[in-house]
């Protein structure tokens, strides 16, 4: 199959990273595989490049900042006119802002080619827009967001969703049953490895005693205010404890817990230094209140967690509950409450089977959630999709 990715993304940032990961393994398959990204940089040119066999076209864009995300109309009449003879099998767009569904539909009734639509996020009518701090620019222009997310489903020939919610939502909106599967994001379990925790703790000079739980990345403001007061409690059921809050997570924790060292908070780092802050562990969290907007997604920062072979403590909201639902080991699930997910923590601090909840959560990774697996699960689908 000749296979073409749109993406609204700088490239290497953000849904980017679902498209190159499926393609550079449907490539291994003997798939030809195209994706189109947004430039860093260029304001008027398109630019190619070759990794893994996928062949990265980055378009031109005029905006800056978060609006350099799909809404440039010079990108997407830009994309228009680069693609006007383009001929594909299958046009698989990754989410569905202007500069990503226009073209697609393009090639869909003008190239017909099979046009399959990607949903990672529950982002309007009371999803992320509501528990994230936006700014008020993005909150007025949150009723064309929604426009976008939810106009052009009905035109899909296939749809790829992350989770049961948004499976439902799509069916809604029109989408027959069958034409709908769903695939979470993946774990790059190539580039994500266990480490060994004291080798790590060395480096970065943590006392290797300590108990220490981990959260990576960004976070929701309702999900930070459960995680700093279920921390709290923890603070009184374990001595020597820390939370390590790794990379930008853009909430502001209580000062009182940062200038204690209770809360250590990395800030930026780079992919080696996270994977010891990962390795030097001993499990991680994953504080999802019970909103629309966490149940409609998949928090990709839990493949990461697994990958590394770290146990996870998870509020039972999301689909990635489905993955210690059964209780084999892994990770554990709570409600949402402080004093449920505290307990969850300590449980899991205390038990004697870290070691095997360690090389679960590995096994999770690479028999459930690798990139190559899901591959093959979307491969089948795309056949679907040509033959119906």
């Amino acid at each position: 199959m000749n296979i073409l990715f749109l993406n609204h993304n700088i490239a290497w940032t953000g849904g980017f990273f679902r498209a190159y990961h499926w393609g550079r393994h449907l490539r291994k398959k003997g798939h030809s595989v195209t994706i189109v990204t947004i430039s860093e940089r260029d304001k008027l040119r398109f630019t190619k490049t070759t990794k893994d066999g996928v062949l990265i076209i980055k378009s031109p864009d005029l905006l800056q900042g978060r609006l350099r995300t799909g809404w440039d109309p010079w990108d997407t009449i830009a994309r228009l006119v680069f693609l006007k003879q383009a001929r594909y099998d299958i046009v698989h767009c990754v989410d569905t802002r202007p500069n990503v569904v226009l073209p697609g539909l393009f090639l869909k009734y003008k190239r017909h080619a099979k046009l399959v639509m990607d949903w990672g996020d529950w982002w309007g009518r009371g999803g992320t827009i509501k528990e994230r701090s936006v700014s008020a620019l993005e909150t007025m222009f949150a009723p064309i967001e929604t426009f976008f997310e939810e106009r052009f489903r009905r035109y899909a020939d296939g749809h790829v969703v992350l989770s049961e919610a948004l499976r439902q939502r799509v069916i809604a909106l029109g989408a027959q049953e069958e034409t709908v599967v769903r695939i979470p994001h993946g774990a790059d379990i190539g580039s994500v490895v266990p480490r060994d925790k004291l080798r790590a703790r060395s480096r970065l000079g943590i006392d290797e005693r300590r108990k220490i739980i981990g959260y990576l990345g960004t976070i929701f403001p309702a999900d930070a205010e459960l995680l700093t007061r279920a921390f709290e409690i923890a603070c009184t059921q374990i001595k020597d404890i820390n939370l390590f809050i790794i990379g930008n997570c853009r909430v502001k924790f209580p000062d009182n817990l940062v200038e204690q060292g209770k809360i250590v908070e990395t800030g930026r780092v780079d992919f080696d230094t996270m994977l010891d802050y990962l390795a030097a562990c001993d499990l991680m969290v994953l504080p999802l209140k019970n909103s629309i907007a966490n149940r409609g997604r998949w928090p990709s920062k839990v493949c990461d967690y697994l990958a590394a072979g770290k146990p996870v403590v998870s509020t039972d909201v999301s689909d990635t509950s489905l993955l210690f639902a059964n209780g084999s080991g892994g990770g554990c699930l709570t409600h949402d409450t402080p004093k449920d997910f505290a307990e969850g923590i300590s449980k899991m601090l205390q038990s004697d089977c870290l070691d095997y909840h360690e090389k679960k959560a590995r096994a999770i990774a690479e028999q459930e959630l690798s990139w190559e697996i899901l591959s093959d699960r979307l491969e089948g689908f795309y056949e679907t999709i040509r033959r119906r």
